[in-house]
């Protein structure tokens, strides 16, 4: 399954979605596949937010290539919170405590997504913060990663939309942070 760390990882599929490439806050310094036992609350008034709890106990059943995902994560369990009103407003809390196999290290996660719509206008940002600890510093540059995306859209009508987006996101691989900023 999907592990529900922000908007982006648990409904990335088009025509959910308004670009083709991801924001590396959505997917890159967590695990984004969990393979054990979930347990989500949805309440039906829409009153309380809703809630899921999930848990990898050990390895992922079927693991990703390497050239798709190249850390391997073990023991993982985490919480997402959502407050939504409809499809206009959406705010949601995570976090997400695993073992870096690849490192042996020990990482938690936590990150805060939401979405605003007013009209034609559409506001959508992901921020994660992850602390590493037990990390191998021959391979690290940060003992830490953080990043996050800003990502605006206006309807021009209702075939075309003006979409823009700018990121900043620090691996623990690199010296300096990546930033991407679009136009489309």
């Amino acid at each position: 399954m999907l592990s529900p760390v922000g908007e982006w990882n648990t409904i990335h599929a088009a025509p959910l979605v308004w670009t083709t490439t991801r924001p590396l806050t959505t997917y890159y310094n967590f695990s984004e596949f969990v393979s054990g036992v979930s347990l989500l609350y949805n309440d039906p008034d829409g009153l309380l937010p809703d809630v899921q709890v999930y848990y990898q106990p050990g390895d992922e059943f079927l693991r990703a290539p390497r050239s798709v995902k190249p850390s391997r994560y073990q023991n993982v369990s985490g919480i997402n919170v959502t407050f939504t009103d409809d499809l206009q407003k959406r705010l949601g809390l995570s976090v997400q405590r695993a073992d870096n196999i690849n490192y042996d290290e020990h990482q938690v996660l936590a990150g805060l997504d939401g979405r605003f719509r007013l009209g034609s206008f559409s506001f959508e940002s992901q921020m994660t913060y992850t602390w590493i600890t037990k990390q191998s510093t021959a391979f690290h540059h940060h003992q830490n990663e953080w990043g996050g995306y800003v990502q605006t859209i206006y309807a021009i009508n209702d075939e075309w939309s003006l979409v823009s987006r700018g990121e900043i996101f620090q691996s623990r691989f690199r010296k300096k942070p990546a930033t991407i900023c679009c136009l489309a």
